[in-house]
């Protein structure tokens, strides 16, 4: 289908919705890819999804959500870029501190090339993917009547590729933010220009949207103020927690999570570098290294990647308590949230105030204590407090952690009651409802029935 003619939603059928992301199983599983996964799983029998993305070249194939996805039409299409060079700049990374090395004339070249691409390529360094994937969607997919694009960042070239598509289609365009743009610093450019003609795009993206969809309230305030998104078009679709991941509470008989007399904090995902600006872990490690904290029954698991300074940082320390798993099965998360006393979460001072990992929703939907690690100001910070079941320090506040460590440790179990936390409060978490509100907006913007057009427009004589 391209424009000639365009069927539309009629009563009773089942919605044709575009999904366009960069990266999809079973190559690729991350934050935005397991957000519309699930939005797919609660909406499979309501809506017919076809998923235009691109594999990547660094990423085995992986099973995870077969299940759900079996069925779902996927056209995968190389990313050229990425595929020739863009991978094995990536691969080039600096030398491990204290170690004298000397850089050939090669490898500095491959690195300057590497940042020069990242600041100058519009609208990132993916665009090779938007030509092919456009050419292959419309060829394969041409006579699908399809009644709306979805596109989901990152990367911003997936929003690009699905404006692209919304004007060949000529249907609406509905874009999933759930990680920002221009207004984020880690999309920040080197040069000015390129700043200036990406916002621009991001605007003209924008004003094609039939909505926008926010992860969080901040995140949406914030695109209204600064004038990119009217609030007609701003929603707003938590991250949020899959219920079906939730271990059914345990039968009369069998032991509580938690019961030994050592008290575990649990962290899932990939941490940062102790001289890093994203998670850096290195105050939380100083507040474990004391003799303060030693003292305690406490332990730090962290279950995810783990940069080799941040192993370094422990031994050097002799720091003990602070357990490193590796990465883990994602069914295995939740059994180990499940034996945790408390989580914990990490947002430097430098990231984006207005996020939320991901996995503090499984954190919530789990009913746990949560330790947010973040500034006051932030959209964690607020989450927490709302959430009243856990407490807020800055990251690079040493003397701070220590205190909230030593208070939760000198309560015991028996100040932490999960039964204090509001349900209706978490139901606004729920990714099915989450998934009933997105399946609102696609029909409230899919055309209507009585506008279908049931054969090409006349062409007019000249």
């Amino acid at each position: 289908m391209t424009g000639k003619g365009k069927i539309t939603m009629e009563t009773g059928k089942k919605l044709n919705v575009l999904i366009v992301i960069y990266g999809f199983p079973p190559y690729m599983v991350y934050g935005s890819v397991i957000r519309t996964i699930k939005y797919i799983k609660f909406l499979k029998d309501k809506v017919n999804f076809y998923v235009l993305t691109t594999p990547d070249p660094k990423h085995t194939k992986q099973s995870i959500f077969s299940n759900i996805l079996s069925g779902i039409p996927v056209i995968y299409v190389e990313d050229s870029l990425r595929g020739a060079y863009h991978h094995s700049l990536n691969e080039i990374s600096p030398a491990p501190p204290n170690t004298e090395t000397k850089s050939s004339f090669y490898q500095r070249t491959l690195q300057n090339l590497k940042r020069l691409l990242v600041d100058i390529l519009i609208p990132d360094r993916f665009f090779s993917w938007i030509r092919p994937a456009l050419k292959a969607c419309l060829t394969q997919w041409g006579s699908v009547p399809f009644d709306i694009v979805y596109s989901t960042f990152p990367e911003a070239s997936a929003h690009y590729l699905g404006y692209r598509l919304s004007r060949k289609l000529k249907i609406p365009l509905v874009l999933d933010y759930r990680d920002l743009w221009t207004t984020n610093w880690r999309f920040k450019r080197k040069f000015f220009f390129i700043n200036f003609i990406n916002r621009c795009l991001e605007k003209r993206i924008i004003s094609r949207a039939s909505r926008v969809i926010f992860a969080t309230p901040d995140a949406r305030e914030l695109y209204q103020r600064e004038g990119l998104a009217s609030p007609s078009q701003c929603e707003l679709l938590y991250n949020g927690f899959d219920p079906d991941d939730i271990p059914p509470p345990k039968e009369d008989g069998e032991p509580p999570s938690g019961t030994s007399p050592e008290l575990n904090i649990v962290y899932t995902g990939n941490i940062g570098s102790v001289n890093g600006s994203i998670r850096n872990p290195r105050c939380l490690l100083d507040a474990f290294a004391t003799d303060d904290i030693r003292r305690l029954p406490l332990h730090l698991h962290f279950f995810g990647i783990v940069p080799p300074d941040v192993e370094k940082y422990i031994k050097d320390r002799g720091i003990t308590d602070v357990h490193l798993h590796g990465r883990i099965a994602r069914k295995e998360v939740f059994l180990r949230l499940e034996e945790a006393d408390a989580t914990l979460v990490l947002l430097g001072e430098l990231e984006d105030p207005t996020e939320v990992p991901g996995k503090v929703y499984e954190y919530l939907g789990m009913k746990k204590y949560v330790f947010g690690l973040t500034e006051e100001n932030s959209q964690l910070a607020k989450l927490v407090k709302e959430y009243g079941y856990g407490t807020v320090i800055s990251s690079t506040d040493t003397d701070g952690i220590i205190k909230i460590l030593r208070e939760f440790a000198a309560g015991g179990k028996d100040c932490r009651d999960p039964n204090q936390v509001d349900d209706k409060f978490l139901d606004r978490f729920n990714r099915r409802q989450q998934a009933t509100r997105l399946y609102e907006i696609f029909k409230e913007t899919a055309p209507r029935p009585e506008l279908k057009i049931s054969s090409p427009p006349i062409k007019s004589r000249r």
